[in-house]
């Protein structure tokens, strides 16, 4: 995982849950955390997806939206 923190955003930058530990809710619960951090510094927790990567539907549910796409990627918001 790396998250880093700007002025005005949080940024997770990557996160990898390696296969054997998926669908365990680990991911769910370190996003959780993140957007717990967030609420609390009042800014909004951005990050981007690759379109082929199931996770997006994760965080589709943890009620981020999609701010913009390129050909690869979604970029995701979550807003306070």
């Amino acid at each position: 995982m790396r998250v880093e923190r700007f002025p005005d955003h949080i940024r997770l930058d990557q996160l990898y849950v390696a296969a054997p530990y998926q669908r365990r809710g680990i991911g769910t619960e370190i996003v959780r955390n993140l957007m717990t951090e967030a609420r609390s510094a009042e800014k909004p927790l951005r990050l981007r997806v690759l379109k082929i990567n199931p996770a997006k539907a994760l965080y589709g549910r943890l009620g981020f939206v999609v701010t913009e796409t390129t050909n690869e990627h979604y970029y995701m918001e979550y807003k306070l």
